[in-house]
């Protein structure tokens, strides 16, 4: 499990459980506010299968995904996640 407290002050927790060196679930939580609703599950959905330390990709394919979809995140970035998941791996 990995924490990170966003600059606006908003948590992020992600809890993982990784494959054969990969992503096989992972669920992201906090008291943060993402629109629409499912946005959450499908960003969770996109970085699936993704090597563990391969930040980069994961970032991509999450800033992808909130553009495509025009998501709405208040208090909390891209970024943001991607530091939870860094703690949870160290």
């Amino acid at each position: 499990m990995g924490e990170h407290k966003s600059h606006g002050g908003k948590l992020v927790k992600v809890i993982i459980s990784i494959n054969e060196g990969r992503i096989h679930d992972i669920v992201i939580t906090g008291d943060f506010f993402i629109e629409p609703p499912d946005a959450v599950q499908k960003l969770c959905e996109k970085l699936r299968n993704i090597g563990m330390n391969d930040y980069h990709l994961m970032e991509r394919a999450l800033e992808d995904y909130v553009k495509r979809n025009n998501i709405m995140m208040l208090g909390v970035t891209v970024n943001d996640f991607i530091e939870a998941i860094r703690k949870a791996f160290s």
